[in-house]
């Protein structure tokens, strides 16, 4: 399936039902939509299911069977809710990806720029990456130029020789995407798009103006924390962390000496990042497992606290040297399960040095509302990219192998020799 143009800007949601899909290492949420009637490039959602996830580590598939079965039975679930059945879905992982702003060109054979002339560059830097053995991702056109005249978001029309391209994209390794793919189709179910998570994240929480103005959307997943920059409308860069929630849970559950559930539960239940003077002398009373039964214990809540802290900011720190200074002051914007944690918006603004709130993505249906909580923020934010106009969200898969001869292949060699 060919993904959609993203520099037309605009933007129909799928006739037929398909789903949406975020592939997590904690778990799998799947959301099944598809246009509404009399309404092209909004969607209406039919059905939803999550589950836990399993087969799943640092952002890629690590057993296929096991991942299968996981995948299989949200979707399963959410089509019994919709009453629909689907054969395609757009999937989000949090795989490690490099964001790379970057020029392109290609020789005009027909003497002026056509819409035909920059589908041809997208795909041939798709093709140019595919040899590296990556994945350009969420492809963005920032602009246009004709024999390096001045810049043009649209340059159809335009007479000349040479057309340049200003493009964004996010790389990540193709394997990947080629997992995932290979997971669906065990279940004759077709990719029709990849995203990574932070930035279906961020198409899931900030508006088209917010997306103008500059954004940093940090996605607290269980086993990593990624950050997307989106600035002027598109991405402007991205970083992650392998570690996440799951590290905070073991954290607790070494300084205390308890399991990793009554570690999660401790937590979610109590866990904070920051302490006042009003928690000095406070404890936390947790139930655990002990002889057979359960006991209840007393833990300092300063000291909860500060095994929380020390690691959140680990985890902040990381990732605000690997997004760089660009970030730097923007609006900071929390999602993912992790971001309820207490506290996490304020230490967030201390390492990034810009306001930063949690926000979870808007309800998803008029009526009964799945727990569209943080946790939904990246398959709300795939389920939404069909109805956005002007934030450039392309999820497009793989471009197909390039002939080994013919005229595609004459067109990638003028576009190498313009990288």
């Amino acid at each position: 399936m060919r993904g959609p143009t993203v520099w037309l800007g605009q933007r129909v949601f799928p006739a037929k039902p398909v789903a949406m899909l975020d592939v997590g290492s904690h778990k799998i949420v799947c959301l099944i939509g598809m246009r509404a009637d009399g309404a092209a490039g909004r969607g209406r959602l039919l059905g939803y299911a999550y589950r836990r996830s399993e087969g799943v580590v640092g952002g890629r598939i690590s057993n296929m069977a096991a991942a299968e079965m996981c995948v299989r039975q949200a979707i399963a679930q959410a089509e019994k809710m919709a009453d629909a059945t689907v054969d395609v879905a757009f999937a989000a992982m949090s795989t490690p990806a490099r964001a790379e702003r970057f020029q392109a060109r290609a020789a005009l054979p027909f003497g002026a720029a056509s819409g035909d002339d920059i589908d041809r560059i997208l795909l041939a830097v798709r093709r140019d990456a595919a040899r590296r053995g990556e994945a350009a991702l969420h492809l963005h056109p920032r602009g246009f130029a004709v024999d390096d005249d001045e810049a043009t978001p649209d340059p159809r029309g335009l007479p000349g020789g040479v057309l340049s391209a200003d493009l964004s994209a996010l790389f990540a390794e193709a394997q990947t995407v080629r997992r995932v793919q290979a997971c669906l189709a065990r279940m004759h179910i077709a990719l029709g798009g990849f995203a990574v998570s932070s930035f279906a994240s961020a198409l899931g929480v900030l508006s088209d103006a917010e997306a103008e103005r500059g954004a940093l959307v940090i996605d607290m997943g269980a086993a990593s924390t990624a950050a997307c920059h989106v600035a002027g409308g598109a991405l402007a860069g991205a970083a992650s962390v392998r570690e996440g929630g799951a590290a905070v849970t073991a954290d607790l559950a070494q300084a205390f000496a308890l399991s990793m559930a009554e570690a999660e539960r401790l937590k979610t239940m109590h866990g904070g990042v920051l302490s006042g003077p009003e928690d000095e002398g406070e404890s936390i009373r947790l139930a655990i497992d002990a002889h057979g039964g359960q006991v209840l214990v007393s833990l300092p809540k300063p000291e909860v606290n500060a095994v929380v802290r020390k690691r959140q900011e680990a985890i902040f720190r990381a990732l605000a040297a690997e997004i760089g200074t660009a970030a730097a002051g923007r609006p900071v914007i929390l999602t993912g399960g992790g971001s309820q944690l207490l506290g996490a918006a304020a230490l967030a603004e201390r390492v990034f040095g810009g306001p930063a709130r949690a926000v979870a993505p808007a309800p998803l249906f008029n009526g009964p509302s799945p727990e569209a909580g943080p946790g939904f923020a990246a398959a709300a934010g795939l389920f939404s990219h069909a109805g956005r106009a002007d934030f450039a969200a392309n999820v497009s898969v793989l471009a197909p192998e390039e002939p080994a001869r013919g005229y595609f292949a004459r067109v990638g060699e003028w576009l190498r020799q313009g990288f």
